[in-house]
């Protein structure tokens, strides 16, 4: 498949496999990225190579993901980019800890969209099991955000 077209329209089938998006993932055009980014049946590992792209919105969609990994989502809470952290705050799948953290985020739209998420807990008494995990991984807010993946 050499065609840029053939790899497009692949790239949107849904009949297209995961180990079909995941070679789709290793072309370096953006078209194609985006797409396997969102595509449906795109596997855990290929999201997390797509969720350190340089491209904000190829990040930003791979976040988005029903497949994307809980790690990949804690990684993820530390992106640069807030509009990535705003979608990792209004993730069904962040952890509640995760969630505590990014409510202290300094940008207000991050802030808001933990507030929205189904699974915050506004309970600042009692650290959750997942805040204290995250804690310990020492993410700093300054991070990328980003991990090589091979």
């Amino acid at each position: 498949m050499n065609n840029l077209y053939d790899q497009i329209v692949q790239s949107i089938d849904d009949n297209s496999t995961p180990l079909q998006l995941h070679n789709l993932a290793k072309v370096n055009m953006y078209p194609i990225k985006i797409n396997v980014a969102k595509n449906i049946n795109t596997a855990p590992i290929t999201l997390i190579k797509l969720a350190n792209d340089t491209f904000d919105s190829i990040r930003l969609a791979a976040c988005q993901h029903s497949n994307i990994p809980v790690m990949q989502l804690i990684i993820m809470s530390a992106d640069e980019c807030d509009d990535v952290r705003i979608c990792v705050a209004r993730n069904p799948l962040t952890p509640t800890g995760v969630l505590a953290s990014l409510s202290c985020d300094s940008n207000n739209d991050v802030r808001n969209s933990v507030l929205n998420n189904p699974n915050y807990k506004n309970d600042k008494t009692t650290p959750s099991k997942d805040l204290v995990n995250f804690n310990a991984l020492n993410i700093s807010g300054k991070s990328k955000g980003r991990v090589k993946v091979a």
